[in-house]
C-alpha cells in the first residue's frame, strides 16, 4: 500500500491527514534498571521479614499494653506480608500490565486558566468553611478518640484495636498534629479539615474524567458549600479521610479499566489509595468489592478473556487486600474480635431502631437544604411525580419498572449522552440507539 507524504492527496481531491504515532511517554528509566532496582528493594524487604524480631519489636510498640502477646502474634503477620510483597516486586516485571505513561500519574489536566483560578478559589473557600470554629463543641465519639487513642504512643496507636471506635490513620494523624500544634480540639479535628478540603480536589479530579470540564466545576462548587461535606470534615474521625481515598482510588480505577496508558504504577497508585481508606475506615472495603464487581462485568462483556483492563484492574485489587493486610497486621489478632464485640456493651443504641435512623437521616439532610424541610418535601413529591409519569407514559410497554422510570432520567441527559458507551459509539460498534440507560452495552469510557 502506497504511504501518502505530508500535503498529498488522493486523486479525488481529498486531503490526507499526516498519520502521526501515538502519544506514548517513554519510560524515563530503562527497563533494565527498573527490575533491578524492583529485586533491590525486594530482597530489603526480604531482609527485614526475617531479621526483624518479633519479641523486641512488640515490647517496644506495645510497652506495657494488655495486647502485649496479640501484638506479638501480629509482628509475626507483618513479617509474612512484607516477605509476600517482596515476592509480587520480583515477580511484578513478569507478568506485564502495560506502560505507565506520563498521564498515567498525572491529574487530568485544567483546561483554562479560568478553571484553574475557579478551582483554587473553591479550595480556599472550602478550606475556610471547614477551618471555621474549627475547635469548637467536641461530641462524645472525638472525646473517646482523643482519650483513648490521640493521646497514647505513636506505637501503642499502631498496635491498638479495642474498639470500633478507632480509625487507625486518623488516630495517626490527629496524634502528628496534636504534638505540632498542642493538645486541643482544633488541633484534633484539623486532619479532617485538611483531607475534607482535599477531597474537593479529588472530587474534581474524578468528575473530569467523567464530565465536562463544567459539570466538574459544579460538583466541586456543590460540595464546596455542601453543609454535610462541612460538618463531616469538622469531625475528627476518619470519614473525610476515608471520602479523599476513595475518590482518588476510583480514579485511579477508571485509569485501569480505560483505554490510557496504565501499568504497575497505576495499579500500585489504586491499591495504595484503597488501602488507606480501608485503614482509615473498614468499610472502604465496600468500594473496592464495587469495584471488582465492575471488573467482573467488564470481563464477562470482553468475552470473559483476562484482556488486560482487566489484568490491571486484578492487580490492583489484589494489591488493595495485600497493602490493606500489611496495614492492620500489627493489630489483625484483635480486629475480628472487636468487630464482632457490640459497641458499648449493656447500653441501648438508638441508631439501631429503624424509625429513629430514618426520622434523623430525614432531620439531616432538611438542615442540610436551604429550604429545609420544605425543600425536602417538595423534592421527594417532585421524584414521586417523575416516577409515575415514567409508569403513565410506558404503561402499554413491555419495559420493566425501573426501565420505565429511567425514562426521565434518560431524556434530562441527553444532551451529556457522549460520556457514555453507546448512542452512536465508534469506540464498541454498537450503533443502536436504546430508549433506556440501563439496556446500554457499552461500558462507560
Amino acid at each position: 500500500m502506497p504511504i501518502h507524504r505530508r500535503g498529498a492527496k488522493l486523486r479525488s481531491g481529498t486531503d490526507i491527514a499526516p498519520v502521526t504515532a501515538p502519544n506514548v511517554s517513554p519510560s524515563p528509566y530503562p527497563r533494565s534498571s527498573i527490575m533491578e532496582r524492583n529485586k533491590a528493594i525486594a530482597l530489603l524487604l526480604l531482609v527485614v521479614a526475617v531479621l526483624l524480631p518479633p519479641h523486641w519489636t512488640a515490647a517496644a510498640l506495645a510497652g506495657s499494653s494488655p495486647h502485649l502477646a496479640s501484638v506479638q502474634m501480629g509482628v509475626w503477620i507483618v513479617k509474612a506480608t512484607l516477605a509476600l510483597h517482596a515476592l509480587i516486586l520480583a515477580l511484578a516485571s513478569r507478568l506485564p500490565l502495560g506502560t505507565d505513561g506520563a498521564s498515567a500519574e498525572s491529574p487530568p489536566a485544567i483546561a483554562s486558566s479560568g478553571s484553574r483560578m475557579m478551582l483554587a478559589g473553591l479550595l480556599i473557600i472550602g478550606l475556610a468553611l471547614r477551618l471555621h470554629d474549627l475547635g469548637v463543641g467536641l461530641w462524645f465519639d472525638e472525646i473517646q478518640t482523643m482519650v483513648d487513642y490521640v493521646r497514647l504512643p505513636l506505637g501503642q496507636i499502631l498496635s491498638t484495636y479495642d474498639s470500633q471506635n478507632q480509625h487507625m490513620l486518623y488516630s495517626v494523624l490527629a496524634r502528628l498534629s496534636v504534638d505540632l500544634f498542642g493538645d486541643s480540639g482544633w488541633s484534633l479535628r484539623l486532619p479532617a479539615a485538611l483531607m475534607g478540603t482535599a477531597s474537593l480536589w479529588a472530587t474534581y479530579r474524578l468528575a473530569s474524567r467523567l464530565t465536562s470540564e463544567r459539570e466538574a466545576l459544579l460538583a466541586t462548587l456543590l460540595l464546596t458549600v455542601s453543609y454535610h461535606h462541612v460538618w463531616f470534615s469538622q469531625n475528627a474521625r476518619g470519614y473525610s479521610g476515608l471520602l479523599l481515598f476513595s475518590l482518588l482510588g476510583t480514579e485511579a480505577f477508571l485509569r485501569l479499566t480505560g483505554p490510557s496508558q496504565a501499568g504497575w504504577k497505576t495499579a500500585v497508585f489504586y491499591a495504595t489509595c484503597m488501602a488507606l481508606a480501608i485503614y482509615t475506615h473498614v468499610t472502604a472495603a465496600f468500594v473496592v468489592v464495587a469495584h471488582a464487581v465492575i471488573a467482573l462485568v467488564i470481563w464477562w462483556r470482553q468475552g470473559r478473556s483476562l484482556t488486560t483492563p482487566v489484568r490491571r484492574a486484578l492487580a490492583g485489587i489484589i494489591l488493595t487486600g495485600t497493602f490493606s493486610l500489611q496495614l492492620y497486621a500489627l493489630v489483625l489478632p484483635q480486629f475480628f474480635d472487636t468487630l464482632l464485640t457490640p459497641t458499648m456493651a449493656g447500653t441501648d443504641t438508638a441508631w439501631k431502631d429503624p424509625l429513629w435512623l430514618l426520622t434523623e437521616t430525614l432531620n439531616g439532610l432538611a438542615r442540610g437544604l436551604p429550604g429545609g424541610w420544605i425543600v425536602l418535601v417538595g423534592g421527594l413529591v417532585v421524584a414521586v411525580c417523575i416516577g409515575a409519569f415514567a409508569g403513565v407514559q410506558a404503561g402499554g410497554s413491555a419495559q420493566s419498572v425501573p426501565e420505565r422510570a429511567a425514562i426521565p432520567i434518560e431524556r434530562s441527559v441527553a444532551p451529556a449522552r457522549k460520556i457514555g458507551g453507546c448512542g452512536s459509539c465508534n469506540a464498541c460498534g454498537n450503533s443502536s440507539k436504546s430508549p433506556s440507560i440501563l439496556t446500554r452495552k457499552c461500558w462507560p469510557r
